[in-house]
């Protein structure tokens, strides 16, 4: 098979002829598969002055691996260049570059929080559409740092956060911000029953770390569209958190396990939390509440 380089990733790899287009296989934008360019636009392309090359040849690189990732084919020519440039698929913010990694991971698991190895990581810095790789591994950093994913070497695993949140963007969406608050026990029960209830009615659940709780308050609520307050444990910092969140007219949706229920509210007449006795039948009784308000 004949090969060619490939224009955006500067990789010589074999080449299809298919009628007025070249297809580049296994290339650094298309590693698993494919992409055509039309073959009388290759000179436009490679012509282009270096500044282009530099700022927009990582972009157009990007752009081929999300679509052939995903399994749309890509054809190019080149009217395709602004069109690409102004897409909607193209981050704009180091947050959104993350979230391109997150869905990526997302993809290659099914949805499953299973290790993904990226044996290349110098090759995959398109995956978020960074301009190099340590663009990339800051990337990584912020959001190991925000809980959303794990590595080991080579080895990324999503975290249960790093789950919802590519669930919550995949699809190009937003979901409203929730905070949760609840001792550190009951977070991983939470995480696998209760949470994705939330998740489904349109918010992206994040637990808030109680221990700073006081002091961050401001920080974490201040675009917080719904308050979850678990009550178990009577955490002083789960009543100062939901009560500052009420002084900001921020809806509040109080919880407490049956074992704690009698010891709970501390005679705080306003306090009526949902009562369970098991996680999934809070997470039913949640979304319940949540749609219904």
């Amino acid at each position: 098979m004949p090969t060619k380089r490939c224009v955006f990733c500067d990789r010589i790899v074999p080449v299809k002829t298919r009628g007025e287009y070249d297809e580049y296989w296994g290339c650094i934008c298309a590693p698993e598969g494919s992409y055509s360019l039309l073959r009388d636009d290759y000179d436009w392309y490679n012509g282009r002055d270096y500044g282009d090359k530099r700022t927009v040849f990582p972009i157009i690189s990007a752009y081929i691996r999300e679509l052939t990732d995903i399994g749309q084919p890509v054809q190019l020519a080149s009217d395709d260049w602004d069109r690409i440039v102004n897409s909607g698929r193209c981050p704009q913010t180091v947050e959104d570059k993350g979230d391109k990694l997150l869905h990526y991971l997302y993809r290659q698991t099914n949805g499953q929080a299973a290790p993904v190895v990226m044996h290349k990581l110098a090759e995959s810095y398109n995956i978020t559409y960074s301009m190099n790789l340590q663009e990339l591994i800051y990337i990584v950093e912020q959001l190991k740092e925000g809980g959303l994913l794990e590595r080991a070497g080579s080895t990324f695993t999503l975290t249960d956060k790093g789950k919802l949140r590519a669930e919550a963007t995949i699809n190009g969406k937003r979901l409203k911000p929730c905070t949760v608050l609840l001792p550190d026990e009951l977070e991983q029960e939470w995480a696998s029953e209760v949470l994705p209830k939330v998740h489904q009615c349109g918010y992206a659940p994040q637990v808030m770390d109680m221990a700073s709780a006081e002091g961050d308050s401001e920080l974490h609520l201040s675009s917080s569209k719904l308050v979850i307050a678990e009550l178990t444990g009577n955490l002083p910092s789960v009543y100062w958190t939901a009560g500052y969140a009420e002084g900001l007219h921020i809806p509040v949706i109080w919880t407490v396990h049956r074992s704690a229920a009698g010891s709970a509210s501390n005679g705080i007449s306003h306090i009526r939390p949902i009562v369970w006795e098991d996680a999934s039948q809070l997470g039913a009784l949640l979304q319940q509440r949540i749609l219904a308000s």
